[in-house]
């Protein structure tokens, strides 16, 4: 019966989040029997818990997913979501006991995903920092100023960096800002390396920019090199870890757990026989 309620939300709760991210046409007759008021208000009912625990959620995960420009009640949804499918699957397997223990890893697995992407992607702004100042040192060279060499640089970077260079530019085009707006990049990106070059930066906005005036962060250059190069070897580590890793706890999984019935169940047998 438990299992049954686990399948039946679970299956309400994809439909819903379905719902929620494949767009609709608003101009299709017949596309449901609900009036498109009745839909919002459904909408709208549903969506206060959701956006109750947005209000809730972890101060760092609403940072990351501003950051990475995701949608804190889809982030929500799918939380639910793992919580559901991860306590309904060790029911399966283990028993009611396990259900509790699924809702914790469902809990805690999105903002492990979540902080690791936007680690991933400070690591990718980060490490192709040197090749913008590779870049901003020739552009400078040829008398481009700061907000010109970054516009160019913008268009040969990584492209997690090279959207932050375009926020900027049009985050100072809209408020006319430069300092706020490379303080921003700096508070997002939050690497002391990367705040050394946007502080560089902000010192010679209003001035001829020098292709020299990075001298200073040599070392803070060859840091950010070695992590562009860690980054390139630390995927292949991973996957050479992580395979065989899972690749034994699958061998347990099928191996123990009818091993643990089988044991249980010669067990009841013996209990019954000695009464």
């Amino acid at each position: 019966m438990l299992g049954l309620i686990f399948t039946l939300a679970f299956t309400v709760l994809l439909g819903y989040t379905i719902y929620l991210f494949i767009p609709k046409s608003t101009d299709m007759p017949g596309e449901s029997i609900l009036s498109l008021e009745a839909q919002q208000a459904i909408k709208e009912l549903m969506l206060k818990p959701i956006d109750w625990l947005s209000f809730q959620m972890d101060t760092k995960d609403k940072k990351c997913l501003e950051i990475l420009e995701e949608n804190p009640n889809h982030f929500i949804l799918k939380r639910i979501g793992f919580m559901l499918a991860f306590g309904l699957v060790l029911f399966m397997v283990a028993g009611p006991w396990m259900i509790a223990v699924g809702l914790i890893v469902g809990w805690i697995f999105p903002s492990m995903s979540l902080r690791a992407r936007y680690n991933n992607w400070r690591d990718s702004v980060s490490a192709d920092s040197p090749t913008m100042v590779d870049y901003l040192i020739i552009y400078f060279s040829i008398g481009y100023n700061v907000p010109m060499a970054l516009n160019e640089a913008s268009e040969v970077v990584g492209p997690d960096l090279s959207q932050e260079l375009r926020r900027v530019s049009a985050d100072i085009a809209l408020n006319k800002d430069y300092a706020s707006a490379l303080d921003k990049f700096s508070e997002r990106v939050d690497n002391p390396h990367v705040d050394a070059i946007l502080q560089q930066l902000k010192a010679s906005w209003s001035t001829k920019a020098s292709p020299d005036m990075f001298e200073d962060l040599a070392d803070s250059l060859v840091e950010m090199r070695k992590l562009k190069i860690s980054m390139a070897t630390s995927r292949q580590k991973i996957f050479m870890v992580a395979l065989p890793i899972l690749g034994v706890l699958g061998l347990l999984t099928l191996v123990c757990i009818p091993l643990a019935y089988t044991v249980m169940g010669q067990f009841t047998d013996i209990t019954i026989t000695s009464n």
